[in-house]
């Protein structure tokens, strides 16, 4: 299926929005989990009694990727494998 330009710029944006999002979610989630063991809120890194809590070097490495995932999302480059239209 062949886009228009504004199709395909409509996309693209698109494409831009949900990767920086959910950098922005990811590290969030992390960082919320660290706060819950720095102030010791076990709610904030436990989020059921059964369940077993994020440990905190997770919480980094979730923290590092989001921001990663924010910086791929938020940059002007265009990532793609192939493309049969160009």
């Amino acid at each position: 299926m062949q886009l228009t330009p504004y199709g395909r710029l409509h996309a693209r944006i698109a494409s831009r929005l949900t990767v920086l999002s959910c950098g922005v979610s990811v590290s969030a989630i992390g960082l919320l989990t660290l706060i819950g063991y720095a102030v010791g809120m076990t709610g904030l890194y436990r989020w059921h009694e059964a369940a077993v809590g994020m440990a905190p070097n997770t919480a980094v490495g979730f923290v590092l990727s989001g921001c990663a995932l924010a910086i791929v999302g938020s940059s002007n480059r265009v990532w793609r494998c192939h493309d049969p239209d160009a």
